[in-house]
């Protein structure tokens, strides 16, 4: 029986502890993801290109096909920072496990882009991009333009309180 008891007990704890690539962290919140965004907007996506890496740990691997994304937005309402108009961000396919945001052309989203620093920053597949899109604080917006203004009031409060 103390046998079955220490399993169950090691069982859980690893299953607790255990987390994958894509998991929310557990002390994430969306006003810790708005403030460490560079820039947060909303706007439609009018152009996606896929391309393939040229530098970096995955190239030429076989084993994965991660294809970096351009997205190129129509801004429509600037909550934090200053994108720039002709300016384009960064996601990828969704390698591994769907860490990625699935961007499709002609739909409306509030993007967090976070900025280019350390490797990115030199990975000359990212020069040119406003950042990269987060993951975590980017979503698809509903195409009703009421529902929208309700789903933007949670991201024009934390602009309102970032000042």
């Amino acid at each position: 029986m103390n046998n079955c008891v220490f399993a169950f007990a090691a069982f859980q704890l690893l299953a607790t502890t255990t987390a994958f690539s894509c998991s929310m962290p557990p002390d994430w919140s969306l006003d810790k993801e708005f403030k460490k965004s560079a820039f947060v907007f909303r706007a439609v996506a009018v152009r996606t290109e896929a391309f393939m890496p040229t530098v970096g740990e995955f190239l030429n691997s076989s084993e994965f096909d991660l294809r970096y994304v351009r997205v190129h937005f129509e801004v429509e309402e600037i909550i934090k920072g200053k994108p720039p108009k002709d300016g384009y961000a960064i996601t990828n396919n969704g390698y591994f496990g769907g860490c990625a945001v699935p961007i499709l052309a002609g739909v409306p989203y509030v993007v967090f882009v976070d900025e280019l620093d350390g490797k990115d920053a030199q990975n000359v597949d990212l020069v040119g991009s406003i950042g990269v899109i987060s993951d975590l604080g980017t979503e698809m917006l509903p195409q009703n333009p009421v529902l929208t203004d309700e789903a933007m009031s949670k991201f024009r409060i934390l602009s309102k309180k970032g000042k």
